[in-house]
């Protein structure tokens, strides 16, 4: 007799090294529409971590395009997770975290790790996949004392 196959579905994925009560998991919406049957299942995902190992679930709305974001979306949002069981842990919006990441780049920027690029995308995608430096990239220290210039005037 043939033996039988049998697919590993369904399952969740281990998570090597996690420590129960340290683990720290986030779901990001951005409240710009309805969440999908995708954005369920991530914060499902996320949700059944939480619980697996007595971690933490943050809530970030990615608020960061203005253009597009509407509290009523968040509110909607904030129901769905109520209505699939999902308690977070921790509200919070990316906006909240503006100026500290306003100072950890600035602060890359002066040690000469990060740069700031106006490539438009075209000719970005062509230098990445051809693994070619921008043109940019050795101009992080300039940059960063323009800006220290800027902002001291």
């Amino acid at each position: 007799m043939p033996k039988t196959q049998t697919r590993d579905e369904g399952k969740f994925v281990d998570l090597p090294g996690a420590v129960k009560g340290e683990v720290i998991v986030r779901f990001p919406p951005e409240a710009s529409g309805y969440l999908h049957i995708g954005h369920a299942k991530a914060a499902l995902l996320n949700a059944y971590y939480q619980k697996e190992f007595e971690g933490k679930l943050v809530m970030r709305f990615d608020d960061t395009n203005p253009a597009k974001e509407n509290a009523h979306f968040e509110d909607v949002i904030k129901g769905d997770l109520e209505l699939l069981g999902i308690k977070p842990d921790i509200w919070t919006h990316s906006s909240d975290h503006f100026d500290i990441m306003l100072e950890l780049c600035e602060q890359l920027m002066k040690e000469g790790k990060a740069f700031v690029d106006d490539t438009d995308t075209e000719t970005m995608r062509k230098e990445r996949e051809e693994r070619a430096d921008s043109k940019n990239r050795n101009n992080c220290r300039f940059i960063y004392y323009y800006i220290i210039f800027v902002n001291n005037l």
